[in-house]
Parts: C-alpha cells; sequence; structure tokens
C-alpha cells in the first residue's frame, strides 16, 4: 500500500472485543486500499496485541500501546502517526457500515474546498430485547441530537462528535490537535472543533457514513455519565474558558458554582423523586411509546422534558465537586457542608 488518504483513528481502552468487532467491520470496507487503521492503547491492562497485527487484516492496522495518558493525548499520539491526509475519528464500540470510509471519501469531494468538518450517522444498536430508556436514548437528544440535523446542513462545534467525524489532518495539526489539559475524557473533540471554528471550520451533517454504536445505557450508566460530564467541565473550563462559556453560556465564576450549590440543595427533594422514577424505565418495554394514546413521539418529548430536572441537577452535583476537590471557587457555610453530606450518597 502507497500512501493512504486516510487515517483511522480509534483510541481505545480495556475494550477488546468490541474493538475487534469495529476492525472486522473495517475490513470489509468498499475502498481498501485506500486507508490506515491506527489504534491508540490508552494502557490497558490487557489488549491482545498479536490480534492487531497487520497481517492479519486487509488493511494496514498499526497500535500504539501507550501508558494511560487520557483520551485526548492517546488521539494526538495517533494523529502524529498518521499519514492520510484526512482523518476520521470513530469508537472502539462503533461498526462502520461497508461504504463508512468511501462516504467521507465523498463527502470531503463533494465540499469542494470548503473548510467543513463531516460528521456520519450514529445510530444505536438495535437491542432485541429492547426497553423504554433504549428507546429514549435512541430517539431523542439525551446523549447526541442526531434527530434534529438536517442532512448537508452545516452546524457549530458542538455537533463535532468524535464517534464518526472526518477532519482535513492538516487543519487539525494547525490548530495544535486535541488540548492535553483537559481532564482523561470528555470534551476533547469539542474544544478542538471550537479552535477549529474560530479558524473557519463548520461541521457539515452527512448521514450517509453510518456506524452503529454498540453501547448500552441504563439509567444509573446515564446519570453516572452526567456527573463525570459535570466534573470534566471544570477542567474544560480550566483548559479553554471561552469554549465553556460558549457551551454553558456564562464562566465558571464563584458566583456560576454558588448557583449551583444552591440549585442542588434546593432541588436535591425533587431530583430524588425523579431519580426514583427514572430508574424504572429501562424495567418497562418499549411497546410503552407504540400504545401511548397521542403517539410515542408525544411521550419520548413528555419523558425527556420530565428528566431534565435530574439531569442539571446531577451534571451540577458533579461540577460543584470537581471544584471543591481541585479547591477552585470554594462557597463555604452551611450550604456547603449540607452539599457535602448529600454528594456522598447521591451518585451511585
Amino acid at each position: 500500500m502507497g500512501q493512504p488518504e486516510v487515517s483511522l483513528i480509534i483510541p481505545t481502552r480495556n475494550r477488546w472485543s468490541a474493538l475487534a468487532r469495529t476492525l472486522e467491520a473495517l475490513a470489509g470496507q468498499t475502498v481498501l486500499g485506500r486507508f490506515e487503521v491506527i489504534v491508540a492503547d490508552d494502557g490497558s491492562d490487557q489488549l491482545q496485541a498479536a490480534d492487531l497485527s497487520g497481517a492479519d487484516w486487509p488493511m494496514p492496522v498499526r497500535l500504539l500501546r501507550l501508558e494511560h495518558v487520557g483520551i485526548g493525548p492517546a488521539k494526538n499520539r495517533a494523529i502524529a502517526e498518521a499519514r492520510g491526509r484526512l482523518l476520521i475519528f470513530i469508537n472502539d464500540d462503533t461498526y462502520p457500515e461497508p461504504d463508512f470510509v468511501e462516504q467521507h471519501l465523498a463527502a470531503r469531494a463533494d465540499a469542494g474546498g470548503h473548510e467543513w468538518m463531516h460528521l456520519g450517522l450514529t445510530r444505536w444498536r438495535d437491542w432485541p430485547d429492547a426497553n423504554l430508556f433504549d428507546r429514549l436514548i435512541a430517539e431523542s437528544g439525551m446523549i447526541f441530537f442526531y434527530h434534529n440535523l438536517q442532512p448537508r446542513a452545516l452546524y457549530n462545534f458542538r455537533h463535532a462528535w468524535n464517534c464518526n467525524l472526518s477532519i482535513d489532518a492538516q487543519a487539525v495539526r494547525d490548530a495544535g490537535a486535541f488540548n492535553e489539559q483537559l481532564g482523561p475524557f470528555f470534551f476533547e473533540d469539542l474544544e478542538l472543533a471550537f479552535r477549529l471554528e474560530q479558524r473557519g471550520w463548520q461541521v457539515r451533517y452527512w448521514p450517509e457514513a453510518v456506524t452503529t454504536h454498540d453501547h448500552r445505557y441504563t439509567p444509573d450508566a446515564y446519570l453516572r455519565r452526567e456527573h463525570l460530564l459535570g466534573r470534566m467541565a471544570v477542567w474544560l473550563w480550566r483548559a479553554n474558558p471561552q469554549c465553556f462559556e460558549a457551551v454553558y453560556g456564562a464562566p465558571l465564576d464563584r458566583e456560576y458554582v454558588a448557583y449551583c450549590r444552591k440549585f442542588i440543595v434546593d432541588q436535591q427533594h425533587e431530583a430524588e423523586r425523579m431519580a426514583e422514577r427514572f430508574r424504572s424505565w429501562d424495567r418497562l418495554p418499549a411497546d410503552v411509546l407504540t400504545s401511548w394514546p397521542t403517539g410515542g413521539s408525544a411521550l419520548v418529548e413528555l419523558l425527556v422534558a420530565a428528566h431534565r430536572l435530574l439531569k442539571r441537577w446531577t451534571f451540577r452535583c458533579g461540577l460543584v465537586e470537581e471544584a471543591d476537590r481541585r479547591g477552585d471557587h470554594l462557597g463555604g457555610g452551611a450550604a456547603r457542608r449540607v452539599l457535602r453530606r448529600k454528594l456522598d450518597t447521591a451518585i451511585a
């Protein structure tokens, strides 16, 4: 193989079986010979490196064995090794359709030189025993908000999800690649896209580039994710305050943290009541949506709206906890003591 046009970058950590399925999907691509795969192993305890040998696959596969450096630095190491002019970022648990790489190349050709990143469609896996919560995740904006996107439309940096995104390699390098001051996970993709947007780049939606996301959320796992997002938002503020303000609409100053602290205390009772109901949603069958009198989409909207207070409460718990842990913006007083007791038991 000569110089590849595309370098696919896959960060991974302790998820060999999912990664193997992703590589198997890439081995069936329609444009074999035009891309390479770089797996950035972020300090896995065990990874079957022998099974990643390039000789075992119909495309070049390189494995970078790294210390546990975090997702942004791991992807940076892969970018430094990449030979393609186009970078495609995917997760280690997303399984591309056979024309996935071909479609990202088609999107780049169709751009006609415009400074566009291309977001492909990431579908959630169709679970045979799907429950109500599975349907909510797939059909709403609780994680991603594909349901609001239009093909070929342009969007801002908040849509640059690295589960399925192609970007010009030189543009990424010129922007300084991923910010290594961020936390070990979350926000690295949006923060880079924010800096690229300041250089004129936008995100264009190209739904023909399809992957399937093999990641099943439970209500508890979803709440843990929101809590971690809150914690990592503090790292985002310290690494790029402008990006934080663009995402959350305000600076992370003492006033913001005090507001979050008060919200947590004031809404504790209602959040606990909501959490009890929320945790039952994966015990209800998916066909609850089809039997709803006004239609499934109406029930999805109703339930998503109903959980927002809990979502915000959980996120703000994480944010205040991390701000306190790092010694930033401490509020003190009785409210902080009450909050500390609540945080000890709120998040499973």
